[in-house]
């Protein structure tokens, strides 16, 4: 499925942060496992999530280094994954930003609320929509 994790404005509107779609993919809305998270998340699409408790995994990989590498696995890739977001985000003008979003999250266009690729996107959905129109 397609979760996404969203922060609210003080206006009270919403920032999409973060998309993700690829099964086996971490959806954690904070880096910080132990204040609550200033963000919210949400299934776009039907999703199976599995709900760990932070510290049992912790306690379990302290004795298991095979789940220790795992973990350490999936950061650094959750890690890389996000500076390689934030780059396209942040420097990449909106016709590439689209173009970089349809490469890297195959069919989820057509899967999820445009406003929420939009504001993923940084743009407006009208500007979305007269790039989806010129491409």
């Amino acid at each position: 499925g397609v979760a996404c994790s969203y922060s609210l404005q003080s206006d009270g509107s919403e920032i999409t942060d973060c998309i993700m779609a690829e099964p086996g993919m971490p959806v954690m809305p904070s880096p910080e496992f132990d204040i609550p998270s200033p963000t919210y998340i949400e299934a776009l699409t039907d999703c199976t999530l599995v709900l760990l408790k932070i510290s049992d995994v912790q306690n379990k990989a302290q004795y298991n280094p095979g789940l220790a590498t795992l973990i350490n696995r999936y950061l650094s890739r959750a890690w890389h994954d996000h500076y390689k977001t934030e780059s396209a985000l942040r420097l990449l003008p909106a016709r590439d930003r689209y173009k970089w979003f349809l490469e890297e999250y195959p069919g989820v266009i057509d899967r999820v609320p445009h406003s929420r690729i939009s504001s993923f996107l940084g743009m407006s959905p009208i500007t979305l929509s007269r790039v989806r129109a010129n491409i």
